[in-house]
C-alpha cells in the first residue's frame, strides 16, 4: 500500500501544517495537466519555470521555492519538499494542474546530498492561498507528462507507472519495476485512456526530447482494476 506523506503540526508553529484534504467534488473544477515554460539556463536545466493553471500563475525556481499568484490577488510563496536525504534539488520539468483553490505539481527533479546524486520526480498538492502543503506522492526518476482527469493524475517514471488520487495524495495502483530489461519502459510520455483501459506509450529522451518508442510500444492497465492488460506484467 503507497500512501502519501503529509506534513504535520506536531504542536509547535511550522511553515507547514498538516491539513485535511477536502474531498473532491463534482463542484471541485480541476483544470487539466499543462506544461511549465522554461528560462534562462541551458534549456536542460532551466533557471526558471513557469505555467498558468485556471486562475493561477506558477512560477517555480530550479532550486526549489515556488511563487503562487492568483488573478487579481496577491502573490503566496512556499518551496517544493526535499527527497528524504537530499540537501539540494535542481527542478527539471513542472506540469501544473488546479484542483478546488489548489495547485497540483508534477515535477522532475535531480537531488543532491551526502550519499550523492540521483534523479526523482513527484507529485504535490499545495492550497494556493497559503503554500501549504497538503500531501507528496512519490513517482521516481524521469518522471513524465501527466493525465489529470476528473480527481486522479495518471503518471509515468522510470520503469514506474501509476493512478494518484487528488483528494488524499494515494495511489489508486501502481506498478514498479518495469524496466527490468534495459531500454525498456525507462520512461513514459502521456497517459491516455481508451475506453476501459489507460495506456502509457513508452519513450526514450534524445536531446531531452522524447521520442516514442518502437518496442515496447505502451503498457495498458485496466483503469478500473489495475491489472496489466498489454506489456511487461
Amino acid at each position: 500500500m503507497f500512501r502519501a506523506r503529509r506534513i504535520c503540526n506536531k504542536g509547535r508553529m511550522v511553515a507547514l501544517a498538516c491539513i485535511l484534504s477536502p474531498l473532491l467534488v463534482a463542484a471541485d473544477v480541476v483544470d487539466g495537466a499543462t506544461e511549465a515554460e522554461p528560462s534562462g539556463g541551458d534549456g536542460l536545466f532551466p533557471d526558471r519555470v513557469s505555467c498558468r493553471t485556471g486562475p493561477f500563475t506558477i512560477n517555480v525556481n530550479h532550486d526549489g521555492p515556488i511563487a503562487i499568484k492568483k488573478n487579481g490577488g496577491g502573490e503566496v510563496t512556499t518551496s517544493l519538499e526535499l527527497a528524504r536525504g537530499a540537501t539540494q534539488v535542481s527542478i527539471v520539468k513542472v506540469w501544473c494542474a488546479s484542483a478546488g483553490g489548489d495547485v497540483i505539481l508534477i515535477y522532475r527533479a535531480s537531488y543532491y546530498g551526502p550519499s550523492g546524486e540521483w534523479i526523482g520526480g513527484g507529485v504535490a498538492r499545495l492550497q494556493a492561498s497559503t503554500g501549504r502543503t497538503k500531501w507528496t506522492a512519490e513517482v521516481g526518476g524521469n518522471a513524465g507528462p501527466p493525465l489529470v482527469e476528473a480527481r486522479y493524475a495518471y503518471v509515468g517514471g522510470l520503469g514506474v507507472i501509476g493512478k494518484i488520487d487528488l483528494d488524499s495524495g494515494a495511489y489508486v495502483w501502481r506498478h514498479s519495476g518495469l524496466a527490468r530489461v534495459p531500454g525498456m519502459y525507462g520512461a513514459f510520455g502521456q497517459p491516455r485512456l481508451d475506453g476501459r483501459d489507460v495506456e502509457f506509450p513508452a519513450v526514450h529522451y534524445n536531446g531531452g526530447k522524447p521520442i516514442p518508442s518502437e518496442w515496447p510500444r505502451a503498457v495498458r492497465v485496466n483503469d478500473r482494476s489495475g491489472q496489466i492488460v498489454e506489456g511487461q506484467k
